[in-house]
Formats: structure tokens, sequence, C-alpha cells
């Protein structure tokens, strides 16, 4: 990838850094080496460190490690979550630490809950498992398309967010219906990779994270990303949220980010997001985002 002059860079930077004040209030560090957070519906914070799931407690230092295990999701209702152990995703009450049940799931990663409760899918394997009650299927893929992550439940819970692509390399967001494979594109991003989308609490929002930035080039091992936010209801184009990989920005990092995993707020005021430093070192921290109001 051809660099541009500097000069027109550094000017390219510092007029996206100053479109981009009004959209964040505040970006702070919410704890490090952990990765994958998970906010519940009375605020309740879980995270991923070191193979354990840690329920976050007013400081670091009032954190507890609750089980052994990755990717913890809480439930719609905050009574319990869900997170991959053992070859099985296992249902958990935090306060008791009782399992409440579990059930075979291979290497299940990205575990989702559909916003009623009723469905939890999860990628494993190169597939989306969903399990309604006690019925279990893989999401319907149509041709050409392979998926690469689970991103997310649709607000009416009828289609699955995921992370796919038609050319290695260059991933993009899609709306794939439960029933029957047919997916839409929601991003289209052909010169960068999208990752990793949430929808936000009301379902008017999608954030999602890409390696569209000024300069970086795209490496298959340590590409680097930031977050963009798009509006869903109604349709607005996605807009640049963080600017982590901009050395003009005051919130630049020098290690190289690639940020992932993100977790909204109930209210919508706030997002929790892992972003992992120096890609092939596979450090990661947790940071909080703040807006100016309700998403």
């Amino acid at each position: 990838m051809t660099l541009k002059p500097k000069y027109f860079v550094l000017v390219w930077a510092l007029a996206a850094c100053a479109g981009a004040h009004g959209q964040i209030r505040r970006v702070t560090t919410f704890r490090e080496d952990a990765r994958n957070p998970s906010w519940s519906k009375d605020a309740r914070i879980l995270f991923e460190r070191a193979g354990q799931i840690v329920l976050a407690g007013t400081n670091p230092a009032a954190d507890r490690k609750i089980a052994s295990g990755a990717a913890p999701e809480w439930s719609p209702s905050g009574r319990f979550f869900a997170f991959a152990s053992g070859g099985a995703i296992v249902l958990m009450d935090p306060d008791t630490r009782r399992i409440l049940d579990s059930f075979p799931a291979g290497k299940a990663r990205q575990i989702r809950f559909s916003r009623d409760g009723a469905s939890l899918a999860w990628m494993d394997s190169g597939a989306a498992s969903i399990r309604t009650g006690g019925r279990l299927m893989n999401l319907p893929m149509p041709d050409g398309l392979t998926l690469a992550n689970v991103d997310d439940f649709s607000a009416s819970g009828q289609e699955l967010l995921v992370t796919a692509f038609r050319s290695p390399g260059r991933t993009e967001i899609y709306a794939c219906m439960v029933a029957r494979p047919a997916c839409r594109a929601v991003t289209d991003k052909r010169a960068a990779r999208q990752d990793f989308a949430r929808l936000s609490p009301s379902g008017r929002k999608l954030v999602f994270t890409s390696s569209e930035t000024a300069w970086v080039p795209d490496a298959p091992i340590d590409y680097e990303a930031d977050l963009w936010l798009a509006t869903v209801d109604p349709p607005g184009k996605a807009l640049r949220m963080t600017w982590f990989n901009e050395p003009a920005n005051p919130r630049y990092d020098p290690a190289g980010a690639r940020v992932s995993s993100a977790s909204w707020s109930n209210d919508g005021r706030s997002l929790l997001a892992t972003i992992t430093e120096a890609p092939r070192q596979d450090r990661s921290r947790l940071v909080k985002i703040e807006f100016p109001e309700p998403e």
C-alpha cells in the first residue's frame, strides 16, 4: 500500500479527528489483561482473563473469579450467564455459582442470546449453532458465503448478525435468516475487514470494527481495527467512532490496536470493548467508551 505524503496524512487525520469529537464523551481503561466483556441488565459486568470468568467489582481489587472458562454472556434477564468450558456451554447463577444447565458445544466461542432469551447461538468449528429449547440447528448459509464469527441476534430474533466473507481477508457484516439460507449485507467496505458487530439495546444502532484506517495496511495476522457506528433504524451511513490507530489523535495507541468483542450497557450510554495491542503478542485490555447521551 502506497503511503500518502506526510503533510496530507496529518491534515486528513486532524480533520477526521475534529469531526469525531461529538461522538464519544470519554474513553477510559476498564481492566488490563482482560477480554470478552458482557454487561448485564442490572449493570453487572463479566469478562474473561487467563481462562477464568471474572465478575467485576467496584474496582479491580474487588473483582471475583467465579468460574473457569471463556466467552461469558449474560442472559437478557440478568439472572444467569452462559460460558464455554470443557467442550460444553454452561449456564450458571453468578450469585450461588450453581450450574443451571450444560450441554455439549465442542469449541464454542462468541456465545449470544436472543433478545427474548429463548435462543442461544455460538460459533463452533466454522459453523453457527443455534439452540432453542432443546432443539439444536446450524445456521443455514447460502452458497459462496463463508462464516467467520457469530456477532449478535437481530432485535426480532429472526436474523443472526454474523461476520462472513466471499473472498478471504475481506469480511463484511451480514444479517442471515435463522430459518433459511438467506443473508443480506449490512456493511460494504470492500477494501477493509469488518468484524464483531453488536446491536444497541434499542436496536437502532449497530457498532462494528473495521480495518479501514488512514494508511495502515491490512495484514492477515496483525491488522489494526477501530470501532464504527451505523444507524439501523432509520438506515444511515456508518461513521468512524474511535481513532486508536491515528497518530494525530490523543487516543492513539502506538502499539497498534485491534478492537473487538464489544458489549453495550443496558441504558445505551456506554460500551465496553476489547483492545488487542500488538496483535502478534496478543495483549488485551478492556476500555469503557461513554457517549454524550443515550444511543
